[in-house]
Formats: C-alpha cells, sequence, structure tokens
C-alpha cells in the first residue's frame, strides 16, 4: 500500500482550493486564505516549506450558503450538516478518491484528504462577554480533544490517566455533540451589529477577533503561482496571530503539527 508522498498531498489539496475558488467566484461567495496558509502565501507565496494542509475563512453567511450549495461529483464537504458523526466545529473539503489514516487513530477516517474552512462570527464588542464566551467554548473543546485522544507513549503518565479517565466519563456522548455546542456559542451573536469578528469555533480564538475592517473585502495574493482573495487587513491579521511575521522560526520549530498519512482509494 503506498502512501502519497508530501508533494502529492500538497497537489491535491492545491486542486481541492481551485475547485473551491471557481465555485465560490460563480456563486459570489466570500472566503480567505487564512492561518498557516495566508502567512505562507504572504511569506513564501505559497505553502509553509514545513507545513502540510490548508487554511480558509468565509464569514458565516458565506459559509452557510457554501456548506449547503457546494457540488462537486470529485470533492465532498464533511461538516456538522453532512455527518452526525463530524468531529469539528468547523468544515473540510475532501477529495473522495483518498483516504486519510490518523497516526493517533491507525485507522481509516471518515474523510479524505481535505482542506479546513472556518467560519468567521459576529464577535461581542463587550470584552467580559467575549471572555466568557471564550472561555464557555474552550471547556467543550477541551473535552472534544479528551474525546478524541488516544492512549500513546507521547503523553505523560498523567496526560494518559486524564485521558483514560475522561473518555470513560466521556463515553455517552458522541463527538458531534461537542463540535455543536462548540458551533452554536460561536454563532450566537449573528443577529447583532458590533464592529468586531472572527474565528470563535477553533485555534488563536482571542487573537482572531478582530475589527470588522479587516474582513471587508479581499485583495488577490499569490499561493503556488496562483492567485487566490486574502482578506484585505491580512496586516492586521497576521501581525494578531503571529506577530513579527516576515521573521522565521528556529529551525528546531520548523516542523509539521500534523500526524497522517494519506492514500489513493484504489490502493487501500
Amino acid at each position: 500500500m503506498k502512501e502519497l508522498d508530501a508533494g502529492q498531498m500538497k497537489e491535491i489539496q492545491l486542486s481541492i482550493l481551485r475547485a473551491l475558488d471557481a465555485f465560490c467566484k460563480e456563486h459570489g461567495i466570500q472566503y480567505f486564505l487564512s492561518g498557516g496558509t495566508l502567512l505562507g502565501a504572504i511569506r513564501h507565496k505559497g505553502f509553509i516549506p514545513w507545513d502540510d494542509d490548508i487554511d480558509l475563512a468565509m464569514p458565516r453567511p458565506d459559509y452557510e450558503r457554501f456548506l449547503a450549495e457546494f457540488s462537486d461529483p470529485r470533492y465532498k464537504v464533511y461538516s456538522l450538516k453532512t455527518s452526525k458523526k463530524c468531529r469539528f466545529p468547523f468544515a473540510k473539503v475532501c477529495d473522495i478518491k483518498t483516504s486519510v489514516i490518523e497516526g493517533s487513530y491507525k485507522k481509516k477516517t471518515e474523510f479524505g484528504l481535505n482542506i479546513d474552512i472556518f467560519p468567521l462570527d459576529v464577535a461581542p464588542d463587550d470584552a467580559i462577554i467575549l471572555r466568557k464566551m471564550i472561555k464557555h467554548s474552550r471547556f467543550y473543546q477541551q473535552l472534544l480533544k479528551v474525546k478524541l485522544s488516544r492512549l500513546s507513549s507521547q503523553w505523560t503518565i498523567p496526560q494518559n490517566l486524564v485521558i483514560a479517565v475522561g473518555r470513560v466519563f466521556l463515553a455517552p456522548f458522541g463527538t458531534a455533540f461537542f463540535s455543536s455546542k462548540i458551533d452554536t456559542i460561536a454563532k450566537s451573536y449573528a443577529s447583532k451589529k458590533t464592529p468586531y469578528m472572527g474565528c470563535m469555533v477553533w485555534g488563536y480564538k482571542e487573537r482572531e477577533i478582530l475589527d470588522t475592517s479587516v474582513f471587508a473585502s479581499s485583495v488577490p495574493v499569490e499561493f503556488e503561482k496562483l492567485v487566490f482573495p486574502a482578506p484585505v487587513g491580512y496586516h492586521t491579521y497576521l501581525s494578531s496571530l503571529y506577530g513579527d511575521y516576515m521573521l522565521l522560526p528556529p529551525e528546531e520549530k520548523r516542523i509539521t503539527h500534523h500526524d497522517f498519512v494519506a492514500y489513493w482509494n484504489e490502493e487501500l
């Protein structure tokens, strides 16, 4: 069984992005490169050399439209709306001709090689309310992480004990229960108007809550010799997440944080 190498995985992910980009342009759906993908576009004009994924963000109304309307014979959406066992409070667009085996599970996942899409939600302009929302969301996120974790030699004995005990108590709940809680919290200000928005379902949380002007429109940026949209305020966004984002990290930190292997389905 031959696994896909890093170059092949990046090319497949780039193909998913091209399909998504074409669909969003045709249907007037706004999206942006985000996280490490946006950092890679600005600093490297492509993938961060030691990274292996693609992250996108969409304002919540566009995100919901995309989940409802996206259709492609090669790619499918994996989200709370499409899978009762969804593990994440964000969406993935997957290549159905591939399969992923995660290192911690040692078994085939529900989704193939994919790219991530994170919703951008309206955030409170009251700092105390925002902190409470984020604290509440983090609580469910930590429970979700325990639910998804497996005992491993890479963890300390206390960490393995927390995982073992936690999984017993969390056994009655499916992963979608926790993901849905996180999603509901993030959407709680959807009907209100404030000057702030950002990704509250995952990631950096406080550092991603920014003035709406950051995401008011898009600007084209180069990524792997192609052009994709970045938020108009990408400098503010990247500075909030990474500080001096043009500065390379120390060599010992230039490592991928993803533990999985991918295969073509016909080879499984």
